[in-house]
Parts: structure tokens; C-alpha cells; sequence
């Protein structure tokens, strides 16, 4: 299995982009990874919700989700978690790196 410094080498970016600043989310953050990556946390919430309904272990309605799939909410794991009456999301991470620009004053390199 690979660690998340084999996936995401902070120390060769860095080499190579001095000014990156590199952030990390975890499940305590998950309001903030929903936030920037809603489009994702929607996507884990639609596979979650028809590996469950493919497995035929849950007693529910396939369509019961429906409105929430139509709009593509973020939150919809949460949904599925709630409609499935079980937790459905362990641990998650979420690590990026920002490139910021310094700025020179007086007309000096921008």
C-alpha cells in the first residue's frame, strides 16, 4: 500500500516550487473537503449508495434518494449513511498544495 507521501511527494514539489504551501483535511474536516471538492463527495455518495442497493443486504426504496441525486448534492453520503442506518465513512484525507505568489513592491518583479 502507498503512503500518502509516495501519492503526494511534498519534498520534491517543494524542490521544485519553494513557495508551495501544502494543506491537509481529515474526517473532522469533512465540512470543509465537502466545501471544496463537492462534486467528488457527491460521486463517493452515488457509489456508495448503488454498491449498497446492488448488494441487496438493505431493506430500502433504490429511489428513496432520488431528489438528492437529481441536484447533485455534496452531502449525499451522509444521506445514504442515514437512509442505510450505518456508517458509511471511516476515515477520509484530503491533502493539496497552494502555489502563492510573492509580490514585489515599487515596480519590481510581480
Amino acid at each position: 500500500m502507498r503512503t500518502l507521501d509516495q501519492i503526494l511527494p511534498a519534498a520534491e514539489i517543494l524542490e521544485k516550487l519553494p513557495d508551495a504551501q501544502f494543506s491537509a483535511l481529515c474526517s473532522r474536516n469533512l465540512p470543509e473537503i465537502v466545501r471544496l471538492k463537492a462534486m467528488t463527495m457527491f460521486e463517493l455518495g452515488i457509489t456508495t449508495w448503488h454498491a449498497a442497493m446492488i448488494s441487496g443486504k438493505f431493506n430500502v426504496h433504490p429511489n428513496m434518494l432520488g431528489q438528492l441525486v437529481d441536484r447533485r448534492e455534496p452531502n449525499l453520503l451522509k444521506h445514504v449513511s442515514r437512509a442505510l442506518n450505518r456508517k458509511v465513512l471511516f476515515d477520509i484525507s484530503y491533502r493539496y498544495a497552494t502555489k502563492f505568489a510573492r509580490r514585489w513592491s515599487r515596480g519590481l518583479r510581480r
